[in-house]
Order: C-alpha cells, then structure tokens, then sequence
C-alpha cells in the first residue's frame, strides 16, 4: 500500500513558482490555491532503497486545467518516472494556461 504524502515518515515540501516577474504576495495566493501534495505519493522503490532527492518539475497548464510536463530533473530515475505518472493525471483550473511554473519538490525520509 502506497504511503501518502502526510506520512511521519517523510516530508516532501512545494514551492510554486511562476516563472514571470510576481510579488511574494502573488506567489503566496498561487501556492495557497495549489493543493498538489495530494496527488503526489513517495515511490516505494525509493523508499525501499532509502533514496532522497530534491525533483524540480517545469510545467504548463493546458486549456482544460491537464498538467503538461515539459521537465523533471532528478539524480533517480525512480523519482523522475515517479512525478511524470502522478503529475499527468492532475488538473489545475486555478492556474493560467501556457504559462510555465517550476514546483520543487523534496522527497526525504526521516
């Protein structure tokens, strides 16, 4: 069973960061309105082998709210395909489209 984002045993943390000229307040209300941790879950081979990472992911939004992909970079492979499976299958209305965004996200296991 896959252990989602919430677990105590780790801690994965996002930052949503458009990349045009925005105020810490803009920012702030676009990371508040993201709630993207709860389609994200820690790959369970990378946990077995006990593999942390910090995944930058750039990313568009398509005219229907899809995520579409255009980047992941990560030193595992795992976490790579990882993001680029559950990433696929979110919608995002909230975002203007074909604007890119970069979102970190740090996989670590405590």
């Amino acid at each position: 069973m896959k252990t989602k984002i919430l677990s105590l045993a780790l801690t994965i943390s996002f930052l949503l960061i458009q990349q045009n000229d925005l105020s810490a307040k803009e920012k702030s209300d676009i990371h508040q309105r993201i709630d993207i941790e709860q389609y994200i879950e820690y790959p369970d081979a990378a946990r077995s082998d006990n593999l942390s990472d910090q995944v930058i992911v750039t990313f568009q939004v398509d005219s229907t709210g899809r995520v579409e992909i255009n980047a992941v970079e990560s030193q595992y492979e795992i976490f790579k395909m990882a993001i680029q499976q559950q990433m696929s299958n979110i919608i995002l209305n909230q975002l203007d489209t074909n604007k890119l965004y970069n979102i970190i996200i740090n996989f670590k296991l405590m």
